[in-house]
């Protein structure tokens, strides 16, 4: 039946909490507990957003037909990130990494692949070409988010004088 197929794909296949699930398609966690229960029928809406969030065959949530989860025809990095839950920031890295040339990208995948050989210092700069001072710069920018960070949970919106040449 399809409520018991909605519970089997949350709780077998996906996972996931009555909580998570609802919230992902945007319903209480209580209509759903109802849905499961039979207490109340499915809608079409609800049916749609399962299949969207989740890639989910339709015919298999009405009918029980296989296959359970569609595979997209194509690699969507948009669709990658959403699936999981990946910040703005993260999908961010991720464009500016194939922004990079190819050279650079080996020898970052190099660090990945050998954290326990990276030299802070002299190899770094030389191999990337990155001035000394970079990581002054970067503990310097590391303050000013922080700051900005303090400022927006505390509603401050300018930074002190002596703050802002620190």
């Amino acid at each position: 039946m399809l409520n018991d197929r909605i519970k089997l794909l949350r709780k077998e296949y996906l996972k996931l909490t009555q909580e998570e699930f609802a919230s992902k398609i945007k319903i209480s966690r209580a209509n759903l507990g109802s849905i499961e229960t039979k207490r109340i029928n499915v809608t079409d809406r609800v049916i749609s957003d399962i299949c969207k969030e989740f890639n989910v065959n339709k015919d298999w949530i009405l009918n029980g037909s296989e296959p359970i989860f569609i595979k997209p025809e194509k690699f969507s990095l948009d669709a990658f990130v959403k699936e999981h839950n990946m910040s703005d920031l993260e999908l961010e890295i991720i464009k500016k990494y194939f922004e990079l040339e190819p050279s650079v990208r080996k020898k970052l995948l190099g660090l990945f692949e050998n954290p326990n050989t990276i030299d802070k210092s002299e190899k770094y700069s030389s191999e990337f070409g990155v001035d000394n001072n970079i990581d002054k710069e970067v503990e310097s920018y590391r303050r000013e988010l922080e700051y900005e960070k303090a400022a927006k949970m505390s509603g401050a919106s300018q930074p002190l004088e002596d703050e802002k040449h620190a």
